[in-house]
């Protein structure tokens, strides 16, 4: 069975998606990638790149040329689509419609649900709803995201839920040593994300108001000192996994005010490493952090609720029952192996339903 994947953009989730599926693999089942030229050091495995400067119509017509001709050379027998712009090419059922059997697709967050005026988010459902005609199946990465695609009218038999996971094992790095990972009474949280408005950043400042004093909140991505005001936020960068994962590990809590999350890859990155997470009301966080086992919700319209969360979370005997909650969490429901399973199944049904 050969399986090929197709990614307008792999930057940061749907990245470590293609990866997991890079290892679903043996004698069942080949993968073949295809995505954008300067972005291939993204993917593990080997892949096909297509020309894209970034997102607009030469991209998107370079991509259609691309899978074009690899469904020619290759004709896979499943075609796994990624993210929004890649779903587009179930329009290729226009002109051969026995390709309707081999897609599949998967949003990684459904476009519908960004914050954007109501007219725009009317149309991209009205787009989603019509291309889910177009293909075998949609692979939800939550409970909240099939939700909200029967919401606006997708068939339920499309859908299934596969949860994202993450392999057990992770690396450290033992010889990354910044300052606030050494002051002796200096006890953190930690933001990992883009600067992105999806993500919340912006909340930082305020939210760092609520923290204990002896607490700061160390933010992990691509921001500068300039984009905070708060002397209680450090700004470590982007940092290679293994220097994230020798933070985290090391943390209080990880922070994540995101005002929508389809999933929340953070989330059980936290976990995987024993540590709970202090999330939004918003999107599918309520649906993976379960107060007060694994960690805690706010909402963005109170954030002065999270005083009492931080209070809570400076107590050591809750601390250590979060954190044995949070480990759990993520061995019960995130590991790969659970995920190659689920995906194998998948393609196992597609291949029998033919």
């Amino acid at each position: 069975m050969k399986v090929l994947h197709v990614a307008e953009t792999v930057k940061g989730g749907v990245a470590t998606y293609l990866n997991l599926l890079s290892h679903v693999t043996g004698e069942q089942c080949t993968n073949v990638f295809l995505v954008p030229e300067n972005q291939r050091t993204y993917i593990e495995n080997e892949s096909i790149g297509f020309s894209s400067t970034g997102r607009g119509v030469s991209g998107l017509l370079s991509m259609f040329k691309a899978f074009y001709r690899l469904c020619k050379s290759d004709s896979p027998d499943i075609i796994f689509l990624h993210s929004t712009f890649a779903g587009l090419l179930r329009l290729f059922c226009i002109i051969n419609p026995a390709l309707k059997d081999k897609f599949v697709y998967c949003s990684h967050g459904w476009s519908f649900n960004m914050d954007k005026r109501k007219i725009i988010l009317k149309l991209y459902a009205a787009i989603e709803l019509c291309l889910s005609w177009l293909c075998a199946k949609i692979v939800c990465i939550s409970g909240y995201e099939m939700n909200e695609a029967i919401r606006i009218g997708i068939s339920k038999r499309k859908l299934i839920v596969i949860y994202n996971s993450l392999p057990e094992s992770y690396e450290l790095d033992h010889d990354f040593k910044p300052d606030f990972l050494t002051e002796e009474q200096q006890k953190y949280i930690v933001f990992i994300g883009r600067k992105s408005q999806q993500k919340g950043y912006d909340f930082l400042d305020e939210l760092s108001r609520y923290l204990p004093s002896h607490y700061k909140i160390v933010v992990i991505g691509d921001f500068d000192s300039s984009d905070f005001h708060s002397d209680r936020i450090v700004v470590a960068g982007w940092l290679s996994s293994s220097k994230i994962n020798s933070i985290l590990i090391g943390a209080r809590a990880l922070i994540c005010p995101s005002r929508w999350e389809g999933f929340g890859f953070v989330v059980i990155e936290s976990f995987r490493v024993g540590v709970p997470v202090i999330g939004s009301n918003r999107g599918a966080l309520p649906e993976l952090i379960l107060p007060p086992l694994n960690g805690f919700t706010f909402d963005l319209d109170n954030l002065a609720s999270t005083e009492s969360i931080f209070v809570a979370l400076d107590d050591e005997a809750k601390f250590r029952e979060l954190k044995l909650n949070a480990k759990a969490a993520f061995l019960q429901r995130f590991t790969a192996e659970k995920f190659k399973a689920s995906i194998l199944t998948l393609y196992k049904d597609l291949q029998v339903g033919k």
